[in-house]
């Protein structure tokens, strides 16, 4: 509605409501005139209408749906401003009378939500059969929280709804089958004359129904006293409802606060979890940045397939845990009993959510340990290697001297140099997964031709005893399966299955290489010629490889569980030290707060919460000891350098505060020397009101020491010219400045006068008048009532 519009409807909206007041209730029939037109401001006395949103802001579909379902008789009005003379609960009273009463006797079902938008005031009405005490107030409080943001179809519908679930709740306490008091039991001791007089009385609705003005009740024409006077008569029967109603509510909110509380209990741990794994997570992208920047190839394709897994999963966490939180929107502290129940249902999932990303990112972090493994043992490696080649070198030479062939072991021994010197492992990014395999082939070469050299002699003989010898290194590693199936025993009874659970299969799998290893070093049957032998030693050779295979899984299970060992013992140790130094950061944060930066401020709460899920996962039955071990070593690192920063930080606002303590000083003295040069004056120059004002600038400097260095600095600079500016005057013509400053200041002594005796004036003109504004008809009603202001 444009400004003409609005104009006139707050002009007939005052109009009908002055008719009211003189008139009685048989003034809205004559105003009727605006029941086609939902912004006419006389459309909220159109009794036919349930809904009637004069300031548009309502969606009245959205309203009129939350209200189908409510054992009650829901009735909306919202207008722009309410007329001078009357207030809100006023022009309420009179619809209701008008509208919604027969005989005085107020609709029992009744329930009047009404919202004054421009004034920013609210009014809910309640029956005489509606829930009474509180409760209408409680309602009000519900419309206001979402109307102070602009929500009003939000508000009126989280009233409405609250409204249906007391009802539910009452019917549900009135039930006998429930074991709620009956209606016989309710009557069982009728109300006192004195319980009638203490909660019936004129005064007593007075005070609940109308802004007070109880003085005024006995003042009311013939229109509507009567009437009124029924309703009083009524309301007094009804106490005992209102009480009922007051038991309901304390009874639902008791449930409420039970299983807020537990739901409040239940998510703690996920979230501290999920603040421990957001930790992570961005730990591992920086360090992934720098995996990525420095591999290439297949070790680059693999890290970027990990590392869209972790991303996705924790995108999947950031989603499970804002569907958390907009199942409660207001806060678990305020949820309703269908928020709960679609909360806990959201908390179910972030669990299963959390702990598949959980898994995600230790497959990461495991890929980076062994990235920063490699980094470290393949230039070792290939050292060895070109080690033995020399030696395998001159054994070849020994046997060529001998008199033997050597061709095919030479052969192999270039193939094998030609490889090593190929690997570039100074390269700034390696594809250390492609080096590590071509290691590992030439490894297995070098093997073959040094053995074919050391065999040539007695090569079938060789041959038989290499084999024999891989016999025996099976035995062995079958022997160290045993033992390693025992190890993963030991870790699943004291440690979470996350840190041990990718080595479990291990020895299944060193047991088929093995039984792959048996396989074709049976197949390795020496003959008598030459190429029977050949084929033997590579039937050998791949024999060797698969229990090197098997060796290396069996080893790195072995090194995890002394891994594991010792985080077992020192993970407590290291979490405690963490607390220690985290308890001593806090501390000269908190002491030197304001000298801190903001970064610094908040890191301390970051550092408890991520040692509050290190203490957490170690009170588990079965903790990862080896993930707190790791983080609580990267803590500690941390909190030192923090503490080192914090420190510099506050030694450098110190430094800082002492020279803007000389700048203030500085900028003092300045004003005081400008002031001698000024001398006694008769009349107040220019010059001594801005010293003056740089002498109250000074006593009002700005907190932020930088500011208050520049500013204290500045002001020092303005009281030196000030000061100049006297100097070089009094040399001109010291008794000229003096003559011309008490000739300015008589004329604004003049001045001055006038001003009092105008407003001397104007103080007897405004004098003996004042302006009020009427709060109340007189009228008043049984049925609850709360109000507010948004």
């Amino acid at each position: 509605m444009d400004g003409g519009h609005r104009r006139l409807g707050r002009a007939l909206a005052a109009l009908g409501a002055a008719a009211f007041l003189l008139f009685g209730p048989a003034a809205p029939a004559v105003a009727q005139t605006g029941d086609d037109d939902p912004t006419d401001p006389n459309a909220i006395f159109d009794c036919a209408a349930d809904i009637v949103d004069v300031a548009a802001v309502l969606d009245d579909e959205a309203v009129a749906a939350a209200g189908v379902s409510v054992d009650a008789t829901i009735i909306v009005r919202t207008i722009d401003t309410v007329p001078a003379e009357v207030d809100l609960a006023t022009l309420i009273d009179e619809i209701v009378i008008e509208c919604f009463a027969d005989g005085g006797e107020v609709r029992g079902d009744l329930a009047f939500f009404s919202v004054a938008v421009d004034d920013r005031v609210t009014d809910v009405f309640l029956g005489p059969d509606m829930p009474g005490g509180s409760i209408p107030q409680d309602l009000n409080d519900t419309m206001t929280a979402r109307f102070a943001d602009g929500d009003f179809t939000g508000g009126v519908i989280a009233a409405i709804e609250e409204l249906d679930l007391l009802l539910a709740e009452m019917a549900t306490f009135d039930d006998p089958d429930a074991g709620g008091p009956t209606d016989e039991a309710a009557t069982d001791e009728p109300a006192t004359d004195e319980a009638v007089d203490g909660a019936g009385t004129d005064e007593a609705v007075d005070g609940a129904g109308t802004d007070g003005g109880g003085d005024d009740a006995d003042d009311g024409d013939d229109g509507g006293g009567a009437g009124l006077g029924t309703v009083v008569t009524a309301g007094a029967l009804v106490v005992g409802g209102a009480g009922a109603g007051g038991w309901t509510l304390a009874r639902r909110r008791a449930r409420l606060r039970e299983r807020r509380a537990a739901l409040r209990s239940a998510a703690a741990q996920p979230q501290i979890e999920v603040g421990a794994l957001r930790e992570q997570s961005q730990r591992l992208e920086i360090q992934a940045d720098l995996w990525s920047k420095t591999v290439s190839g297949r070790t680059t394709e693999k890290l970027l397939d990990l590392r869209h897994r972790a991303r996705s999963a924790a995108s999947e966490t950031e989603r499970a845990v804002a569907l958390f939180g907009a199942a409660t929107p207001d806060g678990i502290d305020e949820a309703s009993s269908t928020e709960l129940v679609a909360a806990e249902g959201r908390l179910t999932e972030l669990r299963a959510v959390l702990e598949r990303t959980e898994d995600t990112v230790d497959s990461l972090a495991a890929f980076g340990a062994r990235l920063d493994h490699l980094r470290n043992a393949l230039p070792a490696k290939r050292d060895l290697l070109l080690e033995e080649l020399d030696e395998a070198d001159e054994l070849a030479d020994e046997r060529a001297a001998a008199g033997f062939p050597v061709d095919e072991p030479r052969t192999r021994l270039d193939e094998v140099e030609a490889a090593l010197a190929s690997i570039d492992l100074e390269d700034f990014a390696p594809d250390l997964l492609a080096i590590s395999e071509r290691l590992e082939s030439t490894e297995a070469t070098l093997f073959a031709a040094d053995h074919d050299l050391a065999a040539l002699p007695d090569r079938e003989a060789a041959l038989v005893e290499w084999r024999s010898r891989q016999g025996e290194a099976v035995a062995m590693e079958r022997r160290r399966i045993e033992a390693a199936r025992g190890l993963v025993t030991t870790m699943a009874a004291a440690h979470h299955e996350d840190s041990w659970r990718w080595v479990a299969d291990y020895p299944n799998a060193a047991g088929g290489h093995l039984d792959e290893a048996e396989q074709l070093a049976a197949a390795s049957v020496p003959l008598a010629d030459q190429h029977a032998l050949d084929d033997a030693g590579r039937q050998l050779e791949q024999a060797g490889l698969r229990l090197a295979a098997a060796d290396d899984l069996l080893d790195q299970l072995e090194d995890l569980a002394v891994d594991l060992a010792n985080a077992l013992t020192e993970a407590p140790g290291i979490v405690a030290e963490a607390r220690m130094v985290a308890d001593r950061f806090g501390t000269f944060v908190e002491r030197h707060r304001g000298d801190m930066t903001a970064e610094l401020r908040g890191r301390p709460a970051t550092v408890d919460l991520e040692i509050e899920a290190l203490v957490a996962e170690l009170a588990k039955p079965r903790p990862n000891h080896l993930r707190v071990a790791e983080i609580g070593d990267r803590l500690n690192q941390e909190l030192d350098e923090h503490l080192a920063a914090a420190v510099e930080q506050q030694e450098r606002m110190e430094a800082l505060r002492r020279q803007a303590a000389r700048e203030v000083a500085r900028a003092q003295r300045s004003v005081q020397r400008a002031r001698q040069s000024l001398g006694w004056q008769l009349f107040p120059s220019s010059e001594a009101r801005e010293l003056d004002g740089l002498e109250g600038q000074l006593g009002r400097l700005p907190t932020h020491v930088e500011e208050r260095i520049r500013v204290a600095r500045s002001l020092g600079d303005r009281a030196d010219a000030v000061q100049e500016r006297i100097i070089a005057r009094r040399r001109r013509n010291n008794r000229w400045a003096v003559g011309a400053g008490s000739a300015r200041a008589g004329r604004r002594s003049g001045g001055s006068s006038r001003r009092s005796s105008s407003s001397r004036g104007r103080s007897r003109s405004s004098g003996g008048r004042s302006f009020s504004r009427g709060g109340s008809s007189g009228r008043s009603f049984r049925g609850g009532r709360g109000r507010g202001r948004f």
